[in-house]
């Protein structure tokens, strides 16, 4: 993201590379003992591939950790043009948990000119996650390498096995101590996907990042992981959700800026052993797409409220209170109404299967995630001949759709009441509008304090509330235009808190948000949303004009600033730009992104790789942000008494201001942020909220 330095991102994707399969590994293995050793000689086989049989390009090392989840795989994935890499040597080595070599080269051999290879796996070796086999040579210098953990018997060496390798090495793994069985699953998860090879290495590894990475630093966390107390997290939460998305249509100028914002409610159930089981209940959603193609902009707007369906998901927590939740690949097709659509649905979507993982933030009440979804359109198929379409096409490949968000999750409260919100909240609002007439999209966050009273009633000083507005007009052409405000006038307003932490903000006039209260009333979520259509004699046709929806956060704030000496936060960024050549970006930071303040706190360094996805206009295709160039940058800071807190950063290129509040623990900041190129404003406008845990 733009807090280390705000830049024209990297486009490392595009959505038209998902294409089609070469299954990378195989599956194999020796006869071993009972205590793991080896009883009759085993062959380590497979073939070594790389772009353009070459591993010249590759250099060692630390791979960025990037958070993307984009597009899905077909039955069988693969990486379409990598070449065999013939007459290089391949080494079986040990390796430490930093991976440098320990020991001498335990056998060695040559791939042949198919880049095939076969070795003996020593007498007293067995399959190990530090134990690999590597590739040198074939004409390049020393240093140039690619490897694969042994953990089974058929190896292929790839940009696959090299990439896994050093995601266990940068997330501090315990390599010898690895279940074989878990790298296996791993490796099998991310050859779910479908990939295309580019022309080398350090650019293929980057593609695999953009891909993958978040599903394997996930992963990777897991396996890393102790097993915490399911007890602890066991009962009913409350999932908030607010999301952007952006959807492509391959070979046509089509293009959905896409809103979604919902409140579910979750039961998890304690299996034991860290095991959990999560079932989605009760939820209230709001859909919005916003279409554009050849003949203008149309919105379309979707508001369910339901029961839930009941679904069930596998997760599991750790010692540290995070909420891991696996799930399966997913293929589900456009439901639709026989009566209306004879034909049956018209599209299907795939999704990959994974892990997703919520911080806790250090009071085992409120989780903290920025997720990814992702996935692929296909148009439908009649698989029966019986009129009606019944399954998706996996080679009428129609579009991409990819969204990120945050979601908050709140455990439920009981016997809680209006004083459960009492004294000053640090609040940060973040909004998205939609308009047909002019065709625009509106950008909005805002920052200030509101003090409740713990009997009803809540308010908030004259000029204490500031607003941020970013406006981009996209016909006739495109412009950008930005203004901030404090609001002039004083807020008195009502809100009321059920017993179990439903909150209801009532500003009259019909306006009202709808949200929840954390148990311990520390935290506070509320998602509005609100259109507005073209009107006309009861009868008649209407179309919707306007669409809005807003997540507001807020912080319970102490009389003292909390101590930020030396405090280190991870960060949790969801931000938006909007540049004035037509292109929008939705992104966030990486998986190690870390927030630290120097032993005074009046300054902060971020580092930080941006990672999120772009198109170049509404209507082109949608590609991925993979930029790895963050560096080191510091902030000067401000904190008030009452936590509010300010950092920012103008370079002569970037102006950047972060600003927002310190929980009265200092466990959590809720943050907006605001950047513009400082040359000129007109260019490129960032805005969105930070969501920031202490370590």
């Amino acid at each position: 993201m733009r807090l280390a330095v705000m830049k024209t991102a990297k486009v490392v994707l595009k959505g038209a590379i998902f294409a089609t399969a070469l299954v990378l590994t195989g599956c194999g293995g020796g006869s071993s003992g009972s205590d793991g050793s080896t009883q009759q000689t085993t062959n380590i086989e497979g073939t070594a591939l790389a772009p353009s049989g070459t591993v010249a390009l590759l250099e060692r090392r630390s791979i960025m950790v990037a958070t993307i989840d984009f597009l899905i795989p077909s039955a069988a994935a693969m990486i379409t043009g990598l070449q065999p890499v013939g007459g290089a040597t391949v080494e079986l080595i040990r390796i430490d948990d930093d991976g440098n070599q320990v020991g001498d080269v335990l056998a060695s051999t040559v791939t042949s000119i198919t880049g095939t290879y076969s070795l003996a796996l020593p007498s007293g070796v067995s399959f190990a996650g530090n134990l690999i086999v590597r590739i040198t040579g074939n004409g390049v210098g020393p240093g140039n390498v690619m490897s694969a953990m042994v953990v089974e018997q058929s190896v292929d060496i790839t940009p696959v096995s090299e990439f896994i390798l050093q995601k266990f090495i940068n997330n501090g793994t315990a390599l010898d101590s690895l279940a074989v069985n878990e790298v296996v699953t791993l490796r099998g998860q991310v050859e779910e996907f479908d990939l295309t090879a580019t022309s080398d290495m350090s650019t293929m590894l980057a593609q695999l990042e953009a891909e993958t990475g978040q599903l394997v630093d996930n992963e990777v966390a897991v396996i890393n992981s102790t097993p915490g107390d399911g007890a602890a997290v066991a009962g009913i939460w409350r999932l908030s959700t607010f999301g952007l998305g952006l959807h492509d249509t391959d070979g046509e100028q089509v293009g959905t800026f896409a809103m979604d914002a919902s409140v579910e409610t979750l039961t998890v159930t304690d299996g034991g052993s860290g095991d959990l089981t999560i079932i989605s209940g009760a939820s209230e959603n709001l859909f919005t797409n916003f279409v554009t193609d050849s003949n203008g902009t149309v919105i379309y707007h979707e508001a369910q409220i339901g029961s839930g369906d009941d679904e069930t998901f596998d997760a599991s927590v750790d010692s540290d209170d995070n909420i891991q939740v696996s799930f399966p690949f997913e293929e589900e097709l456009e439901s639709v109404n026989l009566g209306n659509d004879s034909d049956g649905p018209d599209f299907g979507w795939r999704r990959p299967g994974g892990t997703t993982i919520a911080t806790d933030t250090g009071n085992g009440n409120i989780k903290i995630m920025i997720f990814r979804e992702a996935g692929v359109r296909y148009a439908t198929t009649d698989t029966n001949a019986d009129g009606v379409k019944d399954a998706l096409d996996p080679n009428a490949r129609s579009g991409d759709e990819v969204l990120l968000g945050l979601d908050i999750l709140l455990k439920q409260g009981s016997g809680m009441s209006n004083a459960s919100l009492s004294g000053d909240y640090g609040v940060v609002t973040m909004g998205v509008e939609v308009r047909t007439t002019p065709v625009t999209t509106d950008l909005n966050a805002g920052t200030g304090v509101i003090t409740f009273d713990g009997s009803g009633a809540l308010s908030a000083l004259a000029n204490t509330f500031n607003d941020i507005n970013v406006t981009r007009t996209t016909s006739p052409g495109v412009a950008l235009a930005t203004n901030s405000t404090d609001d002039p006038d004083p807020l008195m307003a009502s809100y009321s808190v059920d017993s179990e932490g439903r909150l209801n903000l009532d500003f009259g006039g019909g306006e009202s948000e709808d949200g929840v209260v954390s148990d311990d009333g520390t935290l506070f979520v509320t998602i509005d949303g609100m259109t507005t259509d073209s009107g006309g004699a009861p009868g008649t046709p209407t179309t919707i004009i306007t669409s809005k929806q807003q997540i507001t956060v807020g912080t319970q704030l102490g009389s003292v600033a909390p101590d930020l000496a030396d405090a280190v936060y991870r960060f949790f960024p969801f931000i938006t730009s909007f540049q004035s050549n037509g292109a929008t970006e939705l992104f966030t930071a990486s998986a190690d992104a870390r927030l630290t303040f120097n032993s005074t706190a009046d300054s902060a360094i971020v580092n930080n790789s941006d990672v999120g996805f772009e198109r170049s206009s509404d209507t082109a295709q949608v590609a991925a942000i993979v930029d790895d160039e963050g560096d080191d940058t510091t902030f000067a800071v401000t904190t008030l008494s009452n936590g509010a807190i300010t950092m920012t950063l103008n370079d002569g290129v970037d102006d950047v201001s972060v600003q927002g509040f310190v929980s009265a623990d200092g466990k959590l900041m809720v943050l907006r942020l605001h950047g513009q190129d400082v040359g000129d404003p007109s260019a490129l406008q960032d805005l969105g909220i930070i969501l920031a845990v202490k370590q």
